[in-house]
Protein backbone atom coordinates (compact mmCIF):
# COMPACT_ATOMS: atom_id res chain seq x y z
CA UNK A 1 0.00 0.00 0.00
CA UNK A 2 2.94 2.31 0.97
CA UNK A 3 4.59 1.26 -2.37
CA UNK A 4 1.22 2.49 -4.43
CA UNK A 5 0.86 6.12 -2.32
CA UNK A 6 4.35 6.53 -3.20
CA UNK A 7 3.52 6.21 -7.56
CA UNK A 8 1.48 9.18 -7.61
CA UNK A 9 3.62 11.24 -5.47
CA UNK A 10 6.87 10.62 -8.12
CA UNK A 11 4.64 11.18 -11.33
CA UNK A 12 4.01 14.53 -9.18
CA UNK A 13 7.35 15.42 -8.74
CA UNK A 14 8.60 14.92 -12.26
CA UNK A 15 5.22 16.85 -14.03
CA UNK A 16 6.51 19.60 -11.31
CA UNK A 17 10.13 19.36 -12.73
CA UNK A 18 8.89 19.05 -16.38
CA UNK A 19 7.04 22.21 -16.37
CA UNK A 20 9.78 23.84 -14.58
CA UNK A 21 12.26 22.98 -17.82
CA UNK A 22 10.02 24.14 -20.57
CA UNK A 23 9.09 27.17 -18.40
CA UNK A 24 12.65 27.57 -18.32
CA UNK A 25 12.95 26.79 -21.87
CA UNK A 26 9.91 29.01 -23.12
CA UNK A 27 11.89 32.17 -21.61
CA UNK A 28 15.38 31.68 -22.88
CA UNK A 29 13.33 31.02 -26.73
CA UNK A 30 11.32 34.12 -25.92
CA UNK A 31 14.66 36.24 -24.68
CA UNK A 32 16.23 35.08 -27.74
CA UNK A 33 13.74 35.33 -30.28
CA UNK A 34 13.48 39.21 -28.92
CA UNK A 35 17.75 39.10 -29.32
CA UNK A 36 17.36 38.18 -33.12
CA UNK A 37 14.62 41.14 -33.83
CA UNK A 38 17.13 43.35 -31.91
CA UNK A 39 19.55 42.02 -34.08
CA UNK A 40 17.76 41.84 -37.19
CA UNK A 41 16.67 45.72 -37.27
CA UNK A 42 19.89 46.58 -36.35
CA UNK A 43 21.54 44.82 -39.73
CA UNK A 44 18.00 46.38 -41.15
CA UNK A 45 19.33 49.71 -40.44
CA UNK A 46 22.75 49.03 -41.60
CA UNK A 47 21.75 47.83 -44.85
CA UNK A 48 19.71 50.93 -45.21
CA UNK A 49 22.71 53.44 -44.63
CA UNK A 50 25.25 51.85 -46.22
CA UNK A 51 22.43 51.60 -49.38
CA UNK A 52 22.65 55.53 -49.32
CA UNK A 53 26.49 55.49 -49.12
CA UNK A 54 26.19 53.68 -51.72
CA UNK A 55 23.62 55.79 -54.22
CA UNK A 56 25.67 58.98 -53.11
CA UNK A 57 28.61 57.71 -54.18
CA UNK A 58 27.07 56.58 -57.77
CA UNK A 59 25.97 59.95 -57.95
CA UNK A 60 29.22 61.79 -57.40
CA UNK A 61 30.67 59.42 -60.06
CA UNK A 62 28.47 60.57 -62.40
CA UNK A 63 28.57 64.14 -61.13
CA UNK A 64 32.21 64.06 -61.75
CA UNK A 65 31.73 62.43 -65.29
CA UNK A 66 29.78 64.95 -66.48
CA UNK A 67 31.49 67.66 -64.57
CA UNK A 68 35.07 66.19 -66.87
CA UNK A 69 33.29 65.88 -70.17
CA UNK A 70 32.48 69.23 -69.92
CA UNK A 71 36.00 70.38 -68.89
CA UNK A 72 37.34 68.65 -72.13
CA UNK A 73 34.69 70.18 -74.46
CA UNK A 74 34.41 73.71 -73.10
CA UNK A 75 36.74 76.91 -74.07
CA UNK A 76 39.10 78.80 -71.62
CA UNK A 77 36.62 80.93 -70.30
CA UNK A 78 33.89 78.39 -69.73
CA UNK A 79 36.52 76.57 -68.06
CA UNK A 80 37.69 79.15 -65.87
CA UNK A 81 34.39 78.99 -64.58
CA UNK A 82 33.99 75.30 -63.63
CA UNK A 83 36.95 75.81 -61.50
CA UNK A 84 36.06 78.58 -59.74
CA UNK A 85 32.34 76.55 -59.44
CA UNK A 86 34.30 73.67 -58.31
CA UNK A 87 36.30 75.23 -55.72
CA UNK A 88 32.93 77.13 -54.07
CA UNK A 89 31.66 73.62 -53.83
CA UNK A 90 35.32 72.25 -52.08
CA UNK A 91 35.12 75.74 -49.99
CA UNK A 92 31.61 74.84 -48.90
CA UNK A 93 32.32 70.87 -48.49
CA UNK A 94 35.34 71.66 -46.01
CA UNK A 95 33.47 73.81 -44.34
CA UNK A 96 35.09 77.31 -45.47
CA UNK A 97 31.69 79.16 -45.88
CA UNK A 98 28.65 79.22 -44.09
CA UNK A 99 25.80 76.20 -45.17
CA UNK A 100 22.25 77.38 -44.84
CA UNK A 101 19.28 74.44 -45.09
CA UNK A 102 17.07 72.47 -42.97
CA UNK A 103 18.38 71.08 -39.49
CA UNK A 104 18.23 70.32 -35.69
CA UNK A 105 19.53 72.32 -32.66
CA UNK A 106 20.86 70.49 -29.71
CA UNK A 107 20.74 72.12 -26.43
CA UNK A 108 22.35 70.37 -23.60
CA UNK A 109 22.67 72.19 -20.40
CA UNK A 110 22.97 71.72 -16.64
CA UNK A 111 19.76 72.92 -15.32
CA UNK A 112 21.60 72.60 -11.50
CA UNK A 113 24.97 74.01 -12.56
CA UNK A 114 26.47 77.31 -12.26
CA UNK A 115 27.34 79.19 -14.73
CA UNK A 116 31.57 79.37 -15.77
CA UNK A 117 31.71 76.17 -13.37
CA UNK A 118 33.64 72.87 -14.51
CA UNK A 119 31.30 70.57 -16.86
CA UNK A 120 31.45 67.14 -16.00
CA UNK A 121 30.59 66.26 -19.57
CA UNK A 122 33.79 65.34 -21.28
CA UNK A 123 35.70 65.67 -24.83
CA UNK A 124 34.53 61.88 -25.78
CA UNK A 125 31.18 62.51 -25.07
CA UNK A 126 31.41 65.23 -27.52
CA UNK A 127 32.88 63.35 -30.04
CA UNK A 128 30.59 60.73 -30.04
CA UNK A 129 27.65 62.91 -30.57
CA UNK A 130 29.28 64.76 -33.58
CA UNK A 131 30.96 61.75 -34.97
CA UNK A 132 27.09 60.29 -35.07
CA UNK A 133 25.56 63.00 -36.81
CA UNK A 134 27.95 63.35 -39.57
CA UNK A 135 27.61 59.30 -39.65
CA UNK A 136 23.65 59.92 -40.34
CA UNK A 137 23.98 62.56 -43.11
CA UNK A 138 25.28 66.17 -41.10
CA UNK A 139 26.63 68.19 -43.75
CA UNK A 140 27.88 70.78 -41.04
CA UNK A 141 27.98 71.00 -37.23
CA UNK A 142 28.95 74.04 -35.18
CA UNK A 143 29.50 73.97 -31.67
CA UNK A 144 28.43 77.35 -29.73
CA UNK A 145 29.07 78.81 -33.15
CA UNK A 146 32.33 77.21 -33.85
CA UNK A 147 32.52 74.99 -36.81
CA UNK A 148 33.67 71.57 -37.12
CA UNK A 149 35.94 70.93 -39.93
CA UNK A 150 38.29 67.82 -41.26
CA UNK A 151 41.19 68.74 -38.44
CA UNK A 152 39.22 70.42 -35.79
CA UNK A 153 40.03 68.74 -32.36
CA UNK A 154 37.45 68.53 -29.26
CA UNK A 155 39.86 68.32 -26.36
CA UNK A 156 40.08 68.21 -22.49
CA UNK A 157 42.21 71.04 -21.08
CA UNK A 158 43.26 70.30 -17.78
CA UNK A 159 40.17 68.05 -15.73
CA UNK A 160 37.00 69.09 -17.45
CA UNK A 161 37.52 72.24 -19.46
CA UNK A 162 36.95 71.72 -23.64
CA UNK A 163 38.11 73.29 -26.27
CA UNK A 164 36.75 73.15 -30.14
CA UNK A 165 40.26 73.07 -31.91
CA UNK A 166 42.03 76.28 -29.29
CA UNK A 167 38.87 78.11 -27.93
CA UNK A 168 37.34 77.20 -24.95
CA UNK A 169 33.52 76.35 -24.56
CA UNK A 170 31.46 76.17 -21.89
CA UNK A 171 27.86 75.16 -21.33
CA UNK A 172 25.05 75.29 -22.28
CA UNK A 173 26.34 73.90 -25.55
CA UNK A 174 24.13 74.44 -28.64
CA UNK A 175 25.19 72.19 -31.51
CA UNK A 176 23.38 73.30 -34.90
CA UNK A 177 23.19 70.23 -37.26
CA UNK A 178 22.77 71.37 -40.99
CA UNK A 179 21.07 67.57 -42.49
CA UNK A 180 17.87 65.36 -42.78
CA UNK A 181 15.84 66.83 -39.35
CA UNK A 182 14.21 63.42 -38.87
CA UNK A 183 17.07 61.46 -39.78
CA UNK A 184 19.27 63.21 -36.94
CA UNK A 185 16.44 63.50 -34.36
CA UNK A 186 16.30 59.19 -34.98
CA UNK A 187 19.79 58.86 -34.32
CA UNK A 188 20.07 60.10 -30.89
CA UNK A 189 17.03 58.51 -30.11
CA UNK A 190 17.99 55.09 -31.21
CA UNK A 191 20.25 52.73 -28.61
CA UNK A 192 23.41 52.20 -29.92
CA UNK A 193 25.58 49.09 -29.53
CA UNK A 194 25.86 49.34 -25.56
CA UNK A 195 21.86 49.76 -25.48
CA UNK A 196 21.80 53.52 -24.52
CA UNK A 197 21.08 56.27 -26.95
CA UNK A 198 22.88 59.45 -27.10
CA UNK A 199 19.96 61.17 -25.93
CA UNK A 200 20.00 58.32 -23.19
CA UNK A 201 23.65 58.67 -22.33
CA UNK A 202 23.54 62.80 -21.62
CA UNK A 203 20.69 62.39 -19.58
CA UNK A 204 22.48 59.93 -17.29
CA UNK A 205 24.65 62.48 -17.23
CA UNK A 206 22.17 64.25 -15.48
CA UNK A 207 22.11 67.11 -18.25
CA UNK A 208 19.15 68.41 -20.22
CA UNK A 209 19.47 67.33 -24.07
CA UNK A 210 16.96 69.16 -26.36
CA UNK A 211 16.73 68.52 -29.61
CA UNK A 212 15.10 71.31 -32.05
CA UNK A 213 14.09 70.47 -35.79
CA UNK A 214 14.50 73.58 -38.59
CA UNK A 215 13.16 74.32 -41.51
CA UNK A 216 15.67 76.90 -41.96
CA UNK A 217 19.02 76.97 -39.95
CA UNK A 218 22.47 78.86 -40.89
CA UNK A 219 25.63 76.94 -39.75
CA UNK A 220 28.46 79.57 -39.65
CA UNK A 221 31.80 79.25 -41.83
CA UNK A 222 35.08 78.16 -40.10
CA UNK A 223 37.31 80.99 -38.86
CA UNK A 224 40.09 79.76 -37.25
CA UNK A 225 43.62 79.19 -38.64
CA UNK A 226 43.97 76.27 -40.67
CA UNK A 227 47.78 76.73 -42.12
CA UNK A 228 49.82 74.16 -41.54
CA UNK A 229 52.90 74.20 -39.37
CA UNK A 230 54.72 70.77 -39.03
CA UNK A 231 54.54 69.41 -42.45
CA UNK A 232 57.54 69.89 -44.76
CA UNK A 233 58.45 68.78 -48.25
CA UNK A 234 60.42 65.54 -48.45
CA UNK A 235 62.35 66.66 -51.82
CA UNK A 236 63.82 69.47 -52.19
CA UNK A 237 64.24 72.05 -55.28
CA UNK A 238 67.07 70.82 -57.55
CA UNK A 239 67.50 67.32 -55.63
Amino acid sequence: MGKNRKVPLIITVINLIMGFMLAIQYQSMKTTYAVGQQDFSTLRQNLQKEMERRDGLLNDINKYDNLLNKYNTSGGEIRSQLVEEQLLEAKKAGGFTEVTGSGIIITIDDPNSIKNVETPVYDQDLLDLTSLLFANGAQGISINDYRLIATSSIRNIGESQIQVDTRPIMMPFVIKVIGNPQNLETALKIPGADGDSMENWFQFLNKTFVITKKDQLTVPAYNGNNRIKYMKPSVQKGA
